[in-house]
């Protein structure tokens, strides 16, 4: 009687303490669902009330039993999946043609202006927002990608914990008030150098840094002004100025592999959220895993949201994977029409972190995502980085600056080349060394990358993150780099000089004039 009085107590205590919060991963696709709904399964698992904001075209996520801990809610996204779809694959189209250009920029202003029309949706939602309110929400953890989530946060005033996905970028850190130093913080997200810097590339990281800064400021805060005017939520203040003051910004990185760097104590790595240990695979994968052979398998994905690469570039692979010794499991969303080798498996879906934690995996060829960084280094698997755009960049300089595998260029290689490339990374055993011991630093601590998530999201919760705030916020860019100070101290320091040598020259004129009238005097006596 008295276990079964205890049992109910400690039930209500547990839903007594239990938070209500609201998660929005962007669209409630790709990896940036992914990454943010790793935290929210650990924080469901320890009792509490976790509702995710996502787009009606994925609703069938609240279908999918991995998630089975989660309660959705659903927008109405203002466009067809099929048109966005389509201007996804126009964009990498371009970006795997022309890599960075005008083009590709402008298109990227096209997918702002859509994410803020969708913003716009939501708060138009009328029974949405009272059902949202209705929750009693404490809390919202949400992709700092869409800035819509910190407008959400704003509107029904809870507690904000920020989520950055992507690897560290300086643009990022100063938002949240981290000291950004373009000497030694390599910011180029195109084959960035790595530290340290010549002088050369410490000017063009200068300029880099600037126009990191100008673009994510400028850009997103025009898109979303004229959203914030018609609902009334901090009108006429930058949309990206209200992430100052989100509670606690955490950073999906992890300096095992990531440059070292100052962050302000509100900004929190944890990096690997979605790394894991390996689930067995499916029968038929797993024979195809296990008849490998000595030289294993050889994994190549071009991440979720690109779906296939053009015409040339997989004819290129098809061609690069037929000369190599092992098998190759492809991901391809199209496979139709394309040569397949006799040693290479394509399917449209993997489930990568179980197929990396494989003992016949011997090598990761893919795009640069940074999930796949940190899950190829949790289970050890050197790399071959292929970059495509966003940041994948950056994550290649880290593989090479690492030693953890090597880095090449998707537009330009050939089959030869490319074949000879991952035979490196499969023959040299360096990359399979370095790897193995940047996997050991990685698992090496208490708690995993999503449970340290999740603890600062209860301690958020509790205490709000203001006591972690940098007073480097609000201070103009003069005051921030203390140029008025130097300032100061140079005028101080010329007027002091100036006064002093005019002082010892009008001392010296005087001795002399004093000298030149005794002198007289003597001379006529």
């Amino acid at each position: 009687m008295r276990v079964s009085i205890c049992l109910v107590v400690t039930c209500f205590i547990a839903i007594a303490r239990a938070s209500h919060i609201l998660f929005q991963g962007m669209y409630g696709e790709g990896s940036h669902f992914i990454t943010t709904a790793a935290i929210a399964n650990v924080l469901a698992r320890k009792g509490h009330n976790i509702t995710f904001l996502i787009s009606n075209v994925y609703a069938e996520r609240a279908h999918d039993p991995r998630y089975k801990h989660l309660k959705f809610e659903t927008f109405n996204q203002t466009l067809p999946a099929s048109f966005i779809e389509e201007k996804m694959q126009n964009f990498i189209d371009v970006t795997l043609k022309e890599g960075f250009s005008m083009v590709a920029l402008v298109m990227m202003n096209e997918f702002l202006q859509l994410a803020a029309q969708d913003c716009d949706a939501i708060f138009s939602d009328n029974d949405l927002m009272q059902r949202l309110k209705g929750k009693k929400l404490d809390t919202i953890v949400f992709d700092m990608t869409w800035p819509c989530s910190v407008l959400l946060g704003k509107a029904l005033n809870m507690k904000q914990v920020s989520v950055a996905p992507s690897c560290y970028q300086p643009s990022i850190a100063k938002l949240f008030g981290s000291p950004v130093n373009a000497a030694f913080m390599p910011a180029g997200r195109f084959n960035p150098p790595s530290p340290p810097l010549t002088f050369l590339q410490r000017v063009g990281n200068f300029f880099q840094v600037i126009m990191a800064d100008i673009i994510r400021s400028k850009g997103l805060s025009s898109a979303y002004s004229a959203m914030q005017l018609k609902h009334n939520i901090l009108p006429g203040l930058p949309v990206m100025s209200l992430f100052a003051e989100v509670d606690i910004a955490l950073l999906n990185i992890d300096f095992v592999v990531e440059y070292p760097v100052p962050l302000t104590p509100y900004v929190v790595p944890v990096g690997g959220l979605t790394t894991k240990p390996a689930e067995s695979l499916p029968q038929d994968l797993e024979a195809f895993m296990m008849n490998s052979g000595d030289y294993g398998v050889v994994v190549f994905s071009l991440g979720t949201y690109i779906n296939k690469a053009n015409r040339r570039i997989d004819e290129m692979l098809a061609s690069a994977f037929s000369k190599l010794p092992c098998k190759v499991l492809w991901k391809h969303s199209y496979p139709e029409n394309l040569p397949v080798p006799s040693n290479v498996r394509i399917q449209k879906w993997l489930p990568l972190n179980d197929i990396l934690g494989h003992s016949k995996t011997r090598a990761f060829v893919y795009q640069g995502g940074n999930n796949g960084l940190y899950e190829a280094i949790y289970h050890g698997v050197p790399m071959v980085v292929l970059p495509i755009g966003a940041d994948q960049g950056q994550v290649a300089s880290k593989v090479r600056h690492k030693g953890i595998g090597i880095s090449a260029e998707i537009r330009t290689i050939s089959s030869d080349e490319l074949a000879a490339v991952i035979m490196e990374v499969l023959t040299n055993q360096t990359y399979r060394k370095n790897i193995q011991k940047a996997s050991q630093l990685f698992r090496d601590r208490p708690m995993t990358p999503a449970e340290t998530a999740a603890y600062w999201v209860e301690h958020v919760t509790k205490f709000g993150g203001k006591m972690y705030k940098s007073h480097s916020h609000g201070m103009t860019w003069i005051q921030h780099t203390t140029l008025d100070v130097i300032a100061a101290i140079l005028v101080t320091t010329f007027l002091l000089s100036y006064s002093l040598i005019s002082c010892i020259t009008l001392l010296i004129r005087c001795g002399f004039r004093s000298f030149n009238a005794l002198y007289g005097t003597l001379a006529r006596g």
